[in-house]
């Protein structure tokens, strides 16, 4: 592996501006040579992660520890912005606007550039209508039409490096773009239960848990007491389409109601009271097949692609997250005729032993918690069948990075889209250090 900046170094500029170089590695141990009992560092697990799910591309040559450890947790990487003295407000440096206030002819596509703060993957966020196609530096991100819900999100996440990067969108015929953003994915947080810490071995526990996390089954955690529910029409609040129905269909509600989007798309709130902080899975009981989108907290936005019908009532699972005690928010946007009959959270065991009982089950080697894990121990799990079954065979082919919508990104664009290719277009020589 390459060597990477000191962890120290570049923790003290990285603080105060959300990615900086460093000096030579101390922490990295040595190569491979040094044998396959070497002890790895959380450091190089991080970058090995990132290597592996094909997150890379959004860490430089020099980039380190510090960098790969925002990139696999954006939370962390907000609360190292908040120890150095640059306080996340309301915004966070994380949301990257898009400029849309230069000039365009009516049916012109979008051309500028972004500039990104920090390392991490980004989904794009376009509020508007019509078909258009969305790339970031030449890379298709998706086909987008946010006329069913008012927005749409692009399938596919992206890793960002810091600085500059051209954002395109060819736009069908009558297509138009209101807002446009980036947005880290915070719904991705893959780190030890203490936060990554430069210059700390990696532990049996740490890995089992960072592992599990990939994998996306955090879900498959035992249940760690009652589920709590809230009964779809219960709102606290709605848009002007929300409705509480009555209505039966093919499925009978719970309580014998639910929450309707009538005639338009509709936003539904509600509030949970958590009495102790944990891991939760949010499922699910909604009518219809449309996407719809969920927030937690306005932190954590996630795309769900319901398996359902139109008719009939199922259970979707939405997301797994920690989450704090005290009072959340959820919001969820669905589709007209679409609705909501009941949330559920479910309580997770989430100790590193519950995470390593997990990782057994799929077939992965464990320890004890407190176990030094070897760099030849590291490299069997990143080369696992179960592992890779459940990332997605090959570095950018992660289950997150390629999205989970089943649209090609590369297919054709509509009638009347403007495929008139785009010349060079010259980047900006100085990269502000604030958004």
């Amino acid at each position: 592996m390459q060597s990477r900046p000191s962890l120290l170094a570049a923790f003290a500029v990285f603080a105060a501006t959300l990615g900086a170089a460093g000096s030579e590695s101390l922490l990295l141990l040595g190569a491979r040579s040094e044998g396959s009992r070497r002890v790895i560092m959380q450091d190089e697990w991080a970058l090995s992660l990132a290597d592996i799910l094909g997150f890379d591309a959004a860490l430089g040559e020099h980039d380190g520890g510090p960098e790969a450890f925002g990139l696999l947790c954006p939370d962390q990487l907000e609360r190292v912005t908040d120890s150095g003295g640059r306080r996340v407000g309301a915004r966070s440096p994380l949301d990257v606007p898009v400029d849309l206030s230069a000039p365009r002819r009516p049916g012109e596509g979008v051309r500028v550039v972004v500039n990104i703060p920090a390392p991490a993957l980004y989904r794009l966020s376009v509020e508007g209508a019509g078909a258009q196609r969305w790339s970031v530096d030449g890379r298709t991100l998706d086909h987008l039409d946010p006329a069913a819900l008012g927005v749409a999100h692009a399938s596919l996440l992206v890793p960002l490096r810091s600085g500059p990067h051209e954002l395109t969108a060819q736009l069908g015929r009558g297509a138009r773009v209101d807002r446009a953003e980036l947005n880290a994915y915070r719904a991705l947080c893959l780190a030890p239960a203490e936060g990554w810490r430069g210059g700390q071995p990696l532990r049996d526990g740490d890995r089992a848990r960072t592992l599990v996390q990939a994998m996306g089954v955090e879900n498959r955690l035992p249940a760690a007491g009652a589920a709590i529910e809230i009964e779809g029409e219960r709102f606290e609040s709605a848009s002007a389409w929300g409705a509480r129905s009555g209505r039966r269909l093919e499925d009978p509600a719970s309580a014998d109601g639910w929450a309707v989007a009538a005639g338009s798309p509709a936003e539904f709130t509600y509030r949970i009271r958590l009495n102790e902080p944990g891991v939760f899975s949010i499922e699910a009981r909604v009518k219809g097949d449309a996407p719809q989108v969920w927030s937690i907290d306005g932190r954590y936005r996630i795309v769900l692609h319901p398996q359902g019908r139109a008719g009939g009532l199922t259970w979707n699972f939405v997301a797994a997250l920690p989450l704090a005690a005290g009072i959340h928010a959820i919001r969820t946007l669905v589709a007209r005729t679409a609705g909501i009959d009941v949330i559920r959270l479910v309580p997770r065991r989430a100790s590193d032993s519950d995470y390593m009982t997990l990782a057994e089950s799929l077939g992965l080697s464990v320890g004890a918690p407190g176990r030094l894990v070897t760099r030849s121990r590291a490299d069997a799990d990143l080369s696992h069948p179960a592992f890779l079954h459940a990332v997605g065979e090959g570095a950018g082919a992660n289950r997150l990075v390629r999205g989970v919508a089943a649209r090609r990104p590369d297919a054709p664009l509509p009638p009347g889209a403007d495929n008139r290719p785009l010349g060079p277009m010259p980047l900006p020589p100085v990269i502000p250090s604030e958004i």
